[in-house]
């Protein structure tokens, strides 16, 4: 439950030292916040960490706008991602944790980088939103006219009609020029897009 305490709870509890949260977003055991102050906390902090242990993320290059948290039900297996502003506008995407299957962006890479964010390797150059991280991969909606996805492909989860895995793609076959969000699961995705909210999926 990420209130430092091992205990298994069947109610909500507060997270202790957390506050002013604007964004919040959990995985199957991981999780992790933005305040209006820009401040990032994570959980599980360490490949074999639980739920109880959450961290401060100091090592973002720019300030988080928007945040997601993703992986498998294993500490080990945990991710995280961030959308960052520079001071110039420019935007970046930011991830950290486990970098099997290609979770982290960087292209052919599977390095787990646990405490330092790299940032997404391939993404085109645009104001990010609406990120989402899944059980493999993530996807982030770009000018609000395209999705962009990395992780695994194995089974077409990219939504590139492929199965090629380290790259980062562009969503192939939405029916609208307007994304409006986009959310990943375990082996899917879907967006909504269009003016009347359509929801497709891959």
């Amino acid at each position: 439950d990420g209130a430092d305490t091992d205990d298994t709870v069947g109610e909500p509890t507060r997270l202790d030292g957390l506050s002013g949260v604007v964004y919040v977003d959990s995985g199957s055991i991981q999780g992790i916040t933005l305040s209006g102050s820009g401040s990032v906390y994570y959980w599980p902090s360490a490949p074999d960490s639980g739920i109880d242990t959450k961290a401060k993320q100091d090592s973002l290059s720019c300030t988080a706008t928007e945040v997601s948290a993703g992986g498998g039900s294993g500490g080990a297996q945990s991710f995280w991602c961030a959308i960052t502003v520079c001071t110039d506008g420019t935007n970046n995407v930011e991830c950290w944790g486990d970098g099997g299957d290609y979770k982290l962006g960087q292209g052919s890479s599977s390095t787990d980088h646990w405490s330092t964010p790299v940032a997404v390797d391939g993404l085109p150059t645009g104001n990010y939103t609406e990120l989402s991280c899944g059980y493999f991969g993530s996807c982030v909606v770009v000018d609000g006219t395209s999705a962009w996805c990395w992780g695994w492909n194995n089974q077409y989860s990219l939504g590139d009609g492929t199965t090629n895995n380290g790259v980062v793609v562009e969503v192939q076959g939405l029916s609208e020029a307007v994304v409006n969000t986009v959310e990943v699961g375990y082996l899917t995705a879907c967006a909504s897009v269009g003016s009347t909210g359509k929801v497709e999926c891959w």
